[in-house]
């Protein structure tokens, strides 16, 4: 086969520390790295809108690396300085779900509305 798995998943978020407590409490995912923090120059200019598909003047402020266990991880992107749109429906281009193996769902059910889920 062409593909052995998946390695990640990217989601757009708009408060990196707010995403990133919901993920740890609800999931227990871990904080792998940071590749760009609110203190370094965000990746912004003509060549990231090109490369990344990016509106005109858009800025990616923070991008986190999270893992989950011994599976996928997610990167989570927060931008600066370009309009956003609310959430896709499932009927929608785009990411609409993520699923996870979990060893007790009342648990990790419990854990995820804890968390401020539903």
């Amino acid at each position: 086969m062409i593909t052995r798995g998946i390695d990640h998943i990217g989601i757009t978020v708009p408060d990196m520390e707010q995403a990133t407590l919901f993920l740890q409490q609800a999931f227990g995912a871990q904080l792998a790295y940071d590749h760009i923090t609110p203190d370094d120059p965000p990746q912004e200019g003509p060549e990231a809108e090109l490369k990344l598909g990016l509106r005109s003047g858009a800025k990616v402020i923070h991008i986190r690396m999270l893992s989950l266990g011994e599976s996928a991880s997610i990167e989570l992107f927060q931008y600066a300085n370009t309009a956003q749109s609310e959430p896709v429906r499932a009927s929608d281009y785009g990411l609409q779900h993520m699923a996870l193996y979990v060893d007790d769902m009342q648990e990790a059910t419990r854990h995820f509305k804890e968390s401020g889920c539903c």
